[in-house]
């Protein structure tokens, strides 16, 4: 569980098999990185939360 820290990269998430929900802030992950995850874990649900 990583709720509330500030992370700048989803990079080593990549490569964890069976993640089933990723919620993110809006402009803190590189665009590149979200869409790279989601083409790699087609049944997780990413949501990206405006910042706030």
């Amino acid at each position: 569980n990583i709720i509330g820290t500030e992370v700048e990269s989803i990079a080593p998430l990549i490569e964890l098999p069976n993640l089933e929900k990723l919620e993110l802030s809006a402009g803190r992950i590189p665009q590149s990185e979200i869409e790279r995850f989601m083409f790699t874990h087609p049944a997780c649900d990413v949501i990206i939360k405006p910042r706030g």
